[in-house]
């Protein structure tokens, strides 16, 4: 495959891209099986334009889908708390992976907006349009859509700055010997 980004690290891109972890990715190119205009990189080589990118792990390979496939609101109903011309908050419930990893799986947050809207982010690759950053399948909780490119923007860098405002609550099972942490 030809890079069709510049400035961004080999295994952002390969992850991006294929819709897989980037830990998978990077272990991927840590085993050489990945290589850039014919030569072996590391993970944080720096991708230029029509970079020529060639991989050598079939099961990256073969769980690549082609296109995704946008499902209709009823079949993966989408719990829209706000949404305005920028961006989409959506309630994701557990169970419901955000974007798919694998050609079979295709009852996806992502799918369920692409039946919705057409107006999405490009940034995050063809596999995770609008994607800014995920919840874990068994987690539920609000997810932040971007539906411009500068809204991606914007957001990616809010976390990356960690500006973002995350709350995380947990149900356990036993003694807690704190109420908080």
């Amino acid at each position: 495959m030809k890079s069709k980004k510049t400035d961004i690290r080999l295994d952002l891109y390969l992850a991006e891209e294929l819709g897989f972890s980037r830990a998978k990715i990077q272990k991927t190119i840590s085993e050489e099986r990945v290589s850039v205009n014919g030569q072996t990189q590391k993970a944080s080589y720096i991708l230029q334009l029509d970079d020529q990118i060639d991989i050598l792990d079939i099961e990256l390979l073969e769980k690549v889908p082609d296109e995704i496939i946008p499902i209709p609101n009823s079949d993966i109903p989408l719990d829209i708390q706000y949404e305005d011309d920028s961006i989409i908050v959506v309630h994701k419930q557990v169970g419901l992976s955000v974007h798919p990893a694998n050609p079979h799986q295709q009852a996806t947050l992502v799918n369920g907006l692409l039946a919705y809207t057409s107006q999405l982010s490009d940034m995050g690759g063809r596999h995770r349009p609008g994607i800014v950053h995920r919840l874990d399948k068994e987690t539920e909780g609000l997810l932040v859509i971007a539906k411009t490119n500068a809204a991606h923007e914007n957001l990616k860098e809010q976390f990356k700055m960690r500006t973002v405002d995350k709350r995380y609550f947990a149900m356990v099972k036993g003694d807690v010997k704190q109420d908080e942490f």
